[in-house]
């Protein structure tokens, strides 16, 4: 089995610089993991209470290139 990749975790000081709306869901990412990997970003964006295109451009803050639809 091949390792897994890191999962990027940016600092508090790098989240803080983000807008308040994706430094929001960048947060929610990180401590929802078990919701993240069952979720589609629009049933995300529904959980956190924003849009489905700030949850996309938060993963790739986080150096993701794509959500499942």
């Amino acid at each position: 089995m091949p390792p897994r990749p890191e999962t990027p975790h940016p600092a508090e000081a790098d989240i803080a610089a983000l807008s308040p709306t994706i430094a929001r869901v960048v947060r929610f990412l990180q401590a929802n993991h078990a919701v993240v990997i069952a979720c589609s970003a629009a049933e995300l964006a529904q959980r956190i209470g924003t849009s489905d295109a700030s949850v996309v451009r938060a993963a790739q803050a986080l150096g993701f290139s794509a959500c499942r639809r």
